[in-house]
């Protein structure tokens, strides 16, 4: 029923004496498998299984299993084609049928999209980005996984050099529903696995991971390791194992069929098969139980408590809390709270909002261009040079070059104080503070430019979607006016 099969696997094998060579090299390999289930009759499908032969043999660690089958027939071959189908509700299985580490080819006629697709799935993207010490670290991991499971291609995709890999990154983010991701990241079996804590950690999710599509191949009725192996089965249960061989070494090849088989891969659960394609699920990895609050995940609570922190230390800002301050001290002689709630409200909010557009416009900037590591580096020798300039003027204040609003700018906000305060229509007076706390907070950029400037470099490394990007400006900026607010509040109330 199956001699064509047979003949496939026997055209495309390597010498025999370098298959044992290897064998004896690479005792831990574990093998990658990949099973075809077709029509020994039908010549359009022999092309595909030949050409899923010729691929086998060229990859290291492949295990190819081909089975026969005979459309509608009860047989377990027929019988697990359709349970592989039904784990990714395929409703009709055709011929030929590939599978390979959870993923399918149902009806398959193209050979060369086939080779594309079971290369894809013996790939293992790893995003990372230049200088970052948590790639660093993964891509020394991935150098021991690579002896281990050599029947997989690791590829090493830096995010920073090239703005392509970016996009697509963030694309894969929001296919797999990531509220935040960084790198370095791991994309494998339809699976996005983010961060990289130790090997003990991650590293051993990303071996699971690996562990569960692979085993270690039989040979001589013993776990070791052969280079390619081959295995046609029947409709029936009984299968010889075929070493990918040499044809002159093919009756040693049947002498040898009875020999323990390998493990068949496994079949990816149905109850779970979905938008993963019936993968594993990755346990996270990095979330809690927590009384009240239920489980909780680091990814999706570190970065709101890192924008309000930010927010909060941005808010101390010397320049616009000093044109804060001189505005309550005017306002208090008014003696009308709701007056000096309206107009210093009014201040704050205005202010926030300018801060909002200043922020969005360094967000959009950095979406462009601010993952290329040049521009990483400037940024990080501008902070170092603002806040140089900020400890100078701590201890040399008006010596040399100052960040903070010009006294050639002073009078003129002296002068929109008084007459705002001295305002007799209340509409004017909102009016006119409102263009005073857009004027402080152009004046005031280069006092304030670093942090905004870091902090969404960071969020722009986050990949997040564009609305998530902007909510959190708005809670960095509800962050930044909360110290403001409070004062105004004191104010009003005493």
């Amino acid at each position: 029923m199956f001699p064509t099969f047979v003949l496939a696997a026997i055209l495309v094998a390597p010498v025999p004496a370098v298959a044992q060579a290897t064998t004896r090299r690479a005792a831990a390999k574990r093998f990658a498998v990949v099973e075809v289930f077709g029509e020994a009759d039908k010549a359009a499908q022999q092309r595909v299984v030949d050409a899923v032969a010729e691929f086998a043999s060229k990859r290291t660690a492949v295990h190819l299993q081909i089975h026969a089958v005979v459309t509608g027939s009860d047989s377990p071959a027929a019988e697990r084609m359709r349970k592989i189908a039904a784990a990714f509700r395929i409703k009709e299985p055709q011929a030929p049928f590939v599978y390979c580490c959870g993923r399918v080819l149902n009806g398959a006629r193209d050979p060369q999209q086939v080779t594309r697709e079971l290369a894809a799935a013996l790939r293992v993207d790893v995003y990372v980005r230049s200088g970052c010490s948590r790639c660093a670290r993964a891509k020394r991991y991935v150098a021991e996984l690579q002896a281990i499971y050599p029947c997989f291609e690791f590829r090493f995709l830096d995010v920073a050099t090239d703005g392509g890999l970016l996009k697509q990154f963030q694309s894969l983010a929001r296919t797999h529903n990531q509220a935040a991701v960084s790198v370095p990241a791991f994309h494998m079996f339809n699976q996005l696995v983010v961060g990289f804590d130790s090997s003990a950690t991650t590293g051993e999710r990303v071996r699971k991971l690996l562990e569960f599509w692979t085993f270690p191949v039989i040979a001589s009725g013993k776990h070791g390791s052969r280079e390619s192996t081959t295995e046609p089965r029947g409709e029936g249960e009984a299968a010889a194992v075929l070493p990918v061989v040499h044809p002159a070494a093919l009756f040693l090849a049947i002498a040898q069929a009875s020999e323990p088989l390998p493990p068949l891969p496994p079949l990816p659960p149905i109850e779970e098969a979905g938008p993963t394609g019936g993968y594993p699920a990755a346990d996270s990895g990095d979330a809690i139980d927590l009384p009240w609050l239920g489980r909780v995940a680091v990814r999706d609570w570190g970065m709101p408590a890192f924008t309000i922190a930010v927010g909060l230390v941005d808010g101390f800002n010397p320049c616009a809390m000093w044109v804060l301050i001189l505005l309550l001290s005017i306002l208090v002689n008014v003696r009308d709270r709701l007056r000096i709630a309206l107009i210093a409200g009014v201040f704050v909010l205005i202010s926030g909002v300018a801060y909002f557009a200043f922020m969005a416009a360094w967000l959009n900037v950095f979406l462009l261009i601010g993952y290329l590591r040049p521009i990483q580096v400037s940024l990080a020798v501008l902070a170092i040079g603002i806040g140089c300039v900020h400890v100078k003027d701590f201890f040399a204040f008006k010596q040399g070059v100052s960040l903070s609003i010009p006294e050639s700018a002073k009078p003129g906000i002296y002068a929109r104080i008084r007459r705002v305060v001295n305002a007799e229509n209340l509409v004017g007076a909102m009016f006119g503070v409102s263009v005073l706390a857009v004027m402080v907070n152009v004046v005031e950029l280069l006092c304030t430019a670093g942090l905004p400037a870091l902090y969404t470099q960071v969020l722009t490394q986050q990949a997040y979607p564009s609305w998530l990007n902007y909510a959190y400006l708005v809670l960095y900026n509800i962050a930044y006016m909360f110290d403001d607010s409070l004062m105004v509040v004191a104010v009003v109330v005493t």
